[in-house]
């Protein structure tokens, strides 16, 4: 276990949907980090913390009040199984897919982002395997539903990529 307290990068949503995000000094522990921060953060929250090589996902365990500071107990969720860094993102977008030869359409909210995949939580479940399309204001890119879970007020899905996003105005983007 790594003594050595690091730089790091600690990101959470409000209760208003904005993304907070902290730098602090952190250390290693057996199943997540142990930060020094300004200011609490309540338990139970998740969090995404920059522990190089990647952004893992984490939940404050405890943050108790020590003079100027708080102490704040970090347990990582699972293991990493990602070939790439997972950022965070805020944002919504419209997912498109066909369920059986019926058009679909729903407004999701976008989680998190690496370089080949998206997750998205979205009102109802599309199932695995599925083309979809998810676009944005002025971006759009295309995928298949890698996992769909059933989640508390919805559905979170894994859309693995086939390309990078492009701008709707480029020349790449045919509607």
């Amino acid at each position: 276990m790594d003594m050595e307290a690091k730089s790091t990068t600690i990101s959470w949503m409000t209760a208003s949907g904005e993304r907070h995000t902290v730098t602090a000094q952190a250390f290693a522990t057996t199943d997540g980090v142990r930060a020094e921060l300004a200011e609490p953060v309540a338990i139970g929250q998740t969090v995404w913390v920059t522990w190089q090589p990647a952004v893992r996902r984490a939940f404050v365990k405890s943050c108790q009040a020590r003079e100027d500071r708080y102490i704040a107990e970090l347990g990582f969720l699972a293991r990493e199984r990602r070939r790439e860094d997972r950022l965070p993102a805020v944002g919504s977008g419209t997912l498109h897919w066909f369920a059986g030869s019926q058009g679909r359409t729903a407004t999701v909210e976008v989680e998190d982002v690496t370089e080949s995949g998206v997750r998205v939580r979205a009102p109802e479940p599309v199932a695995p395997g599925e083309m979809v399309r998810l676009t944005g204001e002025n971006w759009e890119c295309l995928g298949r539903v890698h996992h769909c879970n059933a989640v508390e007020g919805g559905n979170v899905l894994g859309i693995e990529l086939t390309g990078s996003a492009y701008q709707k105005d480029s020349l790449d983007y045919v509607d």
